[in-house]
């Protein structure tokens, strides 16, 4: 599997023209949604001759400047394996794909639209997330997680950015393109770093070290800590900032519980092995939301 170092700058490239979108056989597309470097998101609905009002999905393709095809292609593939693979009500899906055999072939996914924001926006926005709402959007990251896991699968990649929110608080986990199998030689670091570095784990950066599902543990303890301080970081923390930051969460938030605190330091350990597996997360993070409901 392809690494991809999230963190990277990427070559300065022209956006494309958002008055011209690409012909993907079988749907209409109706709006581009996000431009990345490597993909571009649309809004579409199936062709045909009488046109449906809504739009109910996602056309995830590559960029039609992107050099480095062949690495696009195997993301939307890895991507495409997994979902399907997969079926949880707080991950992704994939209703169809198309890889094509050559490399200018056309290259895609269809994907349900989910309408909300990412935590990320929610985050960005200033607003003051109540410890229970927080914990209740963890819980169901971890429940995707714990999908995953028992699937064989790490995510690699889990951040505010990949979390959905509905305006009802359901939340999906999304992009799913640098999972690895986990106890394979996928999970083996080595040169290159795949994922957001904000939001790895340190032995991520080691080189010869085994990933395990801790991994995605940690990351999700960071996304935790960030919605409760309502702030993203702009670059990798140091190891020591981010434990002070979940030991003074408590002075800036002291309707943070001592243990929820202590949960997000555990979730956080430098060390893999200190972290909870998703099984013990979840029964904790039950136990946490429904203590916060009764406080707030």
């Amino acid at each position: 599997m392809p690494s991809l170092l999230r963190s990277a700058p990427a070559p300065a490239r022209t956006r494309p023209d958002a008055r011209l979108l690409p012909t993907i056989p079988g749907y209409e597309l109706v709006k581009r949604l996000a431009v990345g470097n490597q993909f571009e998101l649309f809004r579409a609905r199936p062709a045909g001759p009488v046109r449906q009002s809504s739009a109910d999905y996602v056309i995830k393709s590559i960029r039609s400047d992107v050099a480095d095809r062949s690495l696009a292609r195997a993301i939307l593939q890895r991507e495409a394996l997994v979902a399907t693979s997969l079926a949880h009500p707080h991950l992704i899906s994939v209703f169809n794909y198309q890889l094509g055999e050559h490399e200018s072939d056309v290259a895609y996914l269809v994907l349900p639209y989910a309408p909300g924001q990412t935590l990320r926006n929610l985050i960005t926005q200033g607003a003051k997330v109540p410890v229970p709402q927080a914990l209740w959007y963890v819980r169901q990251t971890a429940e995707a997680l714990g999908a995953l896991h028992g699937g064989g699968w790490l995510h690699g990649d889990v951040k505010p950015e990949n979390l959905i929110v509905s305006d009802q608080g359901h939340v999906t986990l999304i992009d799913l393109g640098l999972a690895r199998r986990l106890e394979s030689g996928e999970c083996h670091t080595g040169t290159w770093l795949a994922g957001d570095a904000a939001y790895l784990p340190p032995e991520a950066f080691l080189s010869g070290y085994q990933l395990t599902a801790a991994a995605d543990i940690y990351s999700l303890g960071l996304t935790l800590l960030h919605l409760l301080r309502g702030a993203v970081p702009n670059s990798p923390a140091p190891l020591l900032d981010n434990w002070h930051a979940a030991q003074d969460l408590r002075v800036s938030r002291p309707d943070v519980s001592r243990e929820v605190a202590t949960l997000i330091a555990k979730l956080t350990s430098t060390e893999p092995i200190r972290r909870p597996l998703v099984s013990e997360l979840l029964a904790t993070l039950s136990r946490l939301e429904i203590e916060s409901l009764m406080q707030w």
